[in-house]
């Protein structure tokens, strides 16, 4: 049983992959086998790591990418918004593009007809009220904000977490808004679909190795570009965390905080989830008995499910750790940090740049010469000014065409600057 559900689901996937998956990462090993001693054990590992393909063969539309936008939608982040997903939809991506909308972005009836427009599927997700953190709040670059804060604007950012609930899908890769995608990342929902046991695809935190994603160093990851694999009871588990944290829940900066605080210090299976209130007082991670917070609340585990989950061939949730260029944070330096971790053609891994923090493609990087109002790019970093470039040229673009009357302050001149460059 256990190798011919396998077989079809790799033998249907193979179907839809144009070439054969390449090593993504320095610490990732694949796991191809089974103990299959025991024939109990080998059927139950087979239930839970193939329990979400209910029979069907792996398409593309069992995968997509994900990006959001809640809040106050104001249109500077719609411009955002639409520039991200011109910029993946120019890589041709096989998988489609999803846009998770809050209530007041999806009234916006222009927003949607323009995602529309690209190729993408808005799709309206409620937002997650009533989350409760504690201590201070930080604001962009991890400027600390006054204790009297008692909001910022990264509380919109939870509802991100709603990704683990589009079920419909059997993977997805979320991505950020202020981003630029440069290279297809097909190959990661590829792998996902094709090993069911993957939960998650982390990427490192700043310019750390992809060893950093590990769950034992669970608090470096970063969810600016991040593949999950949805399940309702995870998605459970994350709202009763962010509503119930009991003081455990830091504000910090939204959903980055929140996914470290949950992900980094628990590991919630499906299989094995508890919603009952024993669920919170779990602090353990991979290496603790994975039966504390087993479905059946029972505190003794079964030969089987000793069996499944203490064998780390057999476990359902394992952690594809992707490098730093699948995400490099543009005021590290792109360059520097490939290279840091020895990749001969820096360009050839530079998969994405981002540009977190306060300092967005389109608020830096210019300055005028005196007496001639001629604006020239500081940018230094050749894989950063490559991206920069493209991603003012589509910004501008979309501005020209649907923001030109909105009033976003600065787009003619900095549009006027690239159109002159």
């Amino acid at each position: 049983m256990l190798h011919a559900a396998k077989a079809l689901l790799h033998a249907a996937v193979a179907q839809i992959m144009p070439e054969p998956l390449a090593l993504l990462d320095e610490g990732w090993a694949p796991r191809t086998t089974l103990v299959e001693k025991d024939q109990q054990a080998a059927t139950a590992a087979a239930e839970v790591l193939l329990s979400h393909v209910a029979g069907r063969s792996a398409t593309t539309s069992d995968a997509a990418y994900v990006f959001s936008l809640f809040g106050l939608c104001k249109p500077t982040a719609q411009l955002g918004l639409l520039t991200a997903v011109a910029l993946l939809f120019r890589l041709n991506p096989v998988f489609p593009v999803v846009t998770m909308l809050g209530s007041t972005c999806w009234e916006s009836l222009p927003l949607r007809q323009h995602l529309a427009g690209l190729g993408a599927i808005p799709m309206l997700v409620p937002e997650i009220p009533h989350v409760s953190c504690s201590g201070r709040r930080f604001g962009p670059d991890s400027i600390v904000l006054p204790a009297s804060i008692n909001t910022s604007y990264f509380d919109a950012t939870y509802t991100i977490l709603a990704a683990w609930n589009l079920t419909r899908y059997r993977a997805v890769l979320v991505l950020d808004s202020d981003l630029a995608v440069r290279r297809s990342l097909d190959h990661v929902l590829y792998t996902m679909l094709s090993r069911p046991e993957i939960a998650e695809a982390r990427t490192p935190e700043g310019c750390l190795d992809a060893i950093a994603t590990h769950p034992w160093r669970g608090i470096y990851f970063n969810t600016g570009v991040w593949g999950v694999r949805p399940s309702a009871p995870v998605f459970q588990a994350i709202v009763h965390f962010l509503q119930h944290s009991g003081g455990e829940l830091q504000c910090g900066i939204g959903i980055q905080t929140a996914a470290k605080g949950f992900f980094g210090r628990r590991r919630i299976d499906p299989v094995r989830f508890d919603p009952g209130p024993k669920a919170d007082q779990d602090r353990f991670s991979v290496g603790a008995t994975p039966w504390q917070t087993y479905a059946s609340g029972q505190g003794v585990p079964t030969p089987v499910q000793r069996k499944v989950f203490m064998d780390p061939r057999m476990r359902p949730w394992e952690i594809l750790q992707l490098h730093a260029g699948y995400n490099l944070k543009a005021n590290i330096g792109p360059r520097a940090c490939l290279r840091r971790h020895r990749h001969p053609v820096p360009e050839a891994a530079a998969f994405v740049v981002h540009w977190s923090g306060s300092k967005k493609p389109y608020t830096y990087g210019f300055r005028s010469d005196r007496g001639t109002g001629t604006n020239h790019s500081r940018l230094q970093d050749p894989i950063e000014k490559a991206a920069h470039t493209e991603y003012m040229g589509v910004r501008c673009s979309l501005w020209a065409q649907f923001f030109m009357q909105s009033g976003i302050p600065g787009r003619g001149r900095q549009c006027a600057s690239v159109a002159s460059s």
